[in-house]
């Protein structure tokens, strides 16, 4: 795979994260990028796997402790432009929920679901069998939890809805 650009962000504006297996979604493959309404049109139907938010509204969702990061790095391959998306989702002291996701999540495609504090709402969306989550557990005083998240998609995060 020949790397031609990576693009950083720190998603400060983000304010929750659901992950939804992919078996849950009925999203046209390969999604048109132009569609603006996704979650609207009931594309998501069932439970996210895994909720995040930095206001914990309920006890299956799981808290921010920091601001989730999302690294996009670019490769071209025979198939086209290919866009690795590596999220960081570090979550409060909440262990038991970051593994029933990794749980669950583990072997199966998935989807990301960001919404931002405005309201707005993009995704990584997955190619299939390209999906991966797993658990680092960092040992401090705070004892947070980090969940790492990658999945191979053929664009940058699709735009959802717009404001």
């Amino acid at each position: 795979m020949n790397e031609k650009n990576c693009r950083e962000s720190r998603l400060d504006d983000i304010v929750r994260i659901d992950i939804y297996p992919a078996s849950q979604c009925s999203i046209p493959i390969p999604p048109n990028i132009n569609i603006q309404s996704l979650v609207e049109n009931n594309f998501f139907s069932g439970t996210p796997a895994l909720s995040v938010a930095l206001s914990v509204a309920d006890d299956n969702e799981a808290e921010l402790s920091d601001n989730p990061n999302l690294k996009v790095t670019t490769a071209r391959q025979q198939a086209g432009t290919v866009y690795k998306h590596d999220l960081q989702i570090p979550m409060k002291n909440d262990k038991t929920l970051a593994e029933r996701a990794v749980d669950a999540l583990q072997g199966h495609d998935f989807h990301c679901v960001y919404t931002h504090a405005d309201g707005t709402r993009d995704m990584s969306y997955a190619l299939p069998n390209s999906s991966t989550i797993d658990l680092d557990e960092q040992l401090s005083a705070n004892s947070s939890v980090l969940l790492k998240v990658k999945v191979l998609s053929m664009s940058h995060p699709v735009i959802l809805t717009t404001s």
